[in-house]
């Protein structure tokens, strides 16, 4: 089985593509030799879905792993954060927040594949860049998961962790981003334990629909090109 298995949603970044594949990968592969890199890529047709696109990988690859990571491309571990933190055991109900805002589950974290597929991992319907990492740690809250959180989400040059690349969410707009904050940071508290259980299990892995269109490699990465439906 393999140990690791790193998802990287993707659309229309080709620079940063090429950088992570040249640059990243082979620092990842050397330091965690029993794991698989995956670009998740989302086709054309409709907007941007983070998380869509890692429910897919999480489907892709279920019962084929031990870990998922989830990692943003323009997020560049360093040798050191490799050996000290990517390499932890975790067990089951527990989830390292490597990088990380401290108010939500994006970034780079890394969860058992029992531990994603409890929770229903993310909402299939939140296009547009924001929320989706909020609403999995409200997920992860209400299916009381440990949440164990390293403070490496500070983008300073002298970070000695990662090296993050410019930002670029051309391809990715804020679409009602305030309405899904709205929700994830303040509705989702007030509902009652009966209905946030309710909500969980109407969006997620579990009525997951789409469609891979493309297969390839390059190096040391695999690239999985989907359709949502």
């Amino acid at each position: 089985m393999i140990e690791n298995i790193i998802l990287i949603p993707y659309r229309n970044r080709p620079k940063q593509l090429e950088l992570f594949i040249n640059e990243c990968a082979p620092i990842i592969i050397e330091n965690l030799p029993n794991s698989k890199i995956i670009i998740i890529e989302q086709e054309e047709e409709k907007d941007f879905n983070r998380g869509f696109l890692l429910n897919c990988g999480f489907k892709e690859y279920e019962n084929k792993c031990k870990y998922f990571l989830t990692h943003d491309i323009d997020i560049f571990p360093k040798e050191k954060v490799l050996k000290e933190i990517y390499k932890r055991e975790i067990n089951l109900n527990q989830i390292l927040a490597i990088s990380s805002p401290h108010s939500s589950l994006g970034g780079v974290i890394k969860v058992c594949e029992n531990t994603i597929f409890g929770i229903n991992g993310f909402p299939n319907n939140y296009y547009g860049w924001g929320a989706e990492d909020k609403a999995l740690q409200n997920r992860a809250e209400l299916r009381k998961c440990e949440i164990i959180r390293y403070n490496y989400h500070k983008k300073q040059s002298n970070n000695e962790y990662f090296k993050y690349l410019p930002e670029d969410y051309k391809d990715s707009k804020k679409i009602n981003f305030e309405q899904k904050s709205m929700f994830e940071y303040n509705l989702f508290q007030e509902l009652s334990t009966e209905d946030k259980i309710s909500h969980i299990l109407t969006n997620g892995l579990n009525n997951l629909k789409y469609e891979v269109i493309e297969r390839k490699s390059e190096k040391n990465v695999d690239i999985i090109k989907v359709k949502i439906i």
